[in-house]
């Protein structure tokens, strides 16, 4: 059978520039006026595009397909306190207790069970660490003691130490905490919707109040101390599509987190739930063009002396320059796992509550047991997460590059993890395709070029510490 040629190729027309991707060999080229008009001839465009997938073909053995390490995971997810002080609006983990009535804390004795176990099957160690939630410092003590214990054990059995970072509110930090995380050099990523007239509609206390002031005091209180990395996690709603809706109050807004002393930012979407909160279909004409400004302002920032990072912007980036096919959309099930209260292990906190993906660490040290193990999960998440064998990504032109669909999101929303969702498809292109239109755009560039370089080296040099992906 006869390829199609057209299959290979996706074509960006863009008013700042015009950008063919080779999709096998991840190969980009700006596209001037004289190749435009001649794709527009189908003759001249089909030997066109023929003589360049003969040229990319070449450059296909210098790509490579990303390699899971089967004997060390990337990041294990503490889940040490299944509770809550916020009652946020879109909370899709029950206010953090996610299928537990009451909330659960863990026990030292649960952590240790598990920690065993996945250094067990994982011998060479784990990179990081993240402690979240529900809100993980509530249960500060364990916190510290785990610290101490994560360290011991992986210093004693692999010989490194993993980095430790922190998902928080941001509600209840103290300068024990800020001395705590310096000690221990943990990256520290605090959850916050934007000013008050956004974050107060939708970050709201127990009692219905906004969290904005408690929060706003305490990065005050971590700049002021802290000498490690900060970071900002930014779940977007219908708000604000309503609130900013034009690129200069767009830029205003994320403007706002730079000037907050944040390192870099990522982006989180409500969808569908709830009602007044959940982006749905209809959002999806403002939607792209509010994340198109996002996406600009921060690519355009990682072309200065002061970037202010979208992490999304820098893991396509590195994928583009180092020619690195993402197989899966993310490592959950393969080398990240999640660590329930109660001493569960999980692909991922989105599976908290599925009993189908549970490992149960009390059993599983035990030498004679048969019941599942991380094996079975990890045979699983490599089979059905495999981006080639889903039938609507197969061919989609992101194939080695998607980064957007979450498994575990859609076993929330479609109770099937192989599902895709329209708004994050449409995220991960969006953002795609800026970063490839900035690439493009200034790749003859050579002082602007030497930056991006500097600061992608800068932040790959500490990314070990981000613990928002």
């Amino acid at each position: 059978m006869k390829e199609n040629i057209e299959q290979n190729f996706h074509f960006l027309l863009d008013e700042e520039c015009s950008v063919l991707l080779h999709i096998p060999s991840l190969s980009f080229y700006k596209l001037n006026e004289k190749v435009l008009s001649l794709l527009s001839n189908s003759k001249e465009r089909n030997e066109f595009l023929n003589d360049v997938h003969a040229k990319c073909v070449k450059d296909i053995s210098n790509t490579s397909e990303e390699v899971e390490n089967n004997k060390k995971l990337r990041k294990v997810v503490l889940l040490v306190e299944q509770n809550c002080n916020m009652s946020c609006k879109y909370c899709y983990a029950n206010e953090g207790r996610y299928d537990s009535k009451h909330g659960l804390s863990m026990k030292y004795e649960d952590l240790l069970c598990a920690f065993k176990l996945l250094l067990k099957e994982f011998p060479e160690g784990i990179e990081a660490i993240q402690f979240f939630g529900g809100e993980p410092l509530l249960n500060f003590e364990l916190i510290e003691a785990a610290v101490e214990l994560i360290s011991n054990l992986c210093k004693e059995e692999c010989g490194v130490i993993p980095k430790f970072g922190l998902i928080t509110n941001g509600t209840i930090i103290t300068e024990k905490m800020v001395e705590f995380f310096n000690v221990h050099n943990f990256g520290l990523t605090v959850s916050l919707d934007g000013p008050p007239e956004i974050n107060d509609l939708q970050r709201v206390l127990k009692n219905g109040d906004g969290s904005y002031h408690l929060i706003s005091k305490n990065i005050d209180l971590l700049n002021k101390n802290r000498k490690f990395n900060l970071y900002v996690e930014i779940t977007i709603t219908k708000k604000h599509l309503a609130l900013y809706c034009t690129k200069e109050a767009v830029k205003e807004f994320i403007d706002y987190f730079a000037k907050k002393g944040f390192n870099a930012f990522t982006l989180g979407f409500a969808v569908d739930f709830p009602e007044d909160y959940g982006l749905t279909i209809d959002d999806m004409k403002k939607f792209r063009e509010f994340v198109k400004h996002i996406i600009d302002y921060s690519i355009d920032s990682m072309f200065t002396q002061k970037p202010f990072v979208f992490y999304a912007a820098y893991f396509l980036i590195s994928k583009l320059i180092k020619k690195k096919k993402a197989v899966y959309p993310c490592r959950a099930g393969l080398r990240n796992f999640t660590v329930t209260a109660e001493g569960k292990i999980l692909p991922c906190y989105m599976f908290a509550g599925n009993s189908f993906f549970e490992v149960d660490s009390k059993i599983s040290n035990e030498s004679n047991s048969k019941c599942k193990t991380i094996n079975d999960i990890v045979d699983k998440f490599k089979c059905e997460n495999r981006t080639s064998g889903i039938e609507e990504c197969s061919l989609c032109w992101l194939r080695y590059l998607c980064f957007s669909r979450c498994p575990g999101f859609s076993n929330i929303l479609y109770n099937d993890m192989k599902k895709t969702n329209k708004f994050y498809c449409e995220y991960g292109k969006l953002v795609t395709e800026r970063v490839l239109v900035k690439l493009a755009l200034y790749s003859s560039d050579k002082e602007k070029m030497q930056i991006l370089n500097r600061n992608m080296k800068s932040f790959g040099s500490i990314k070990g510490e981000i613990i928002f992906e």
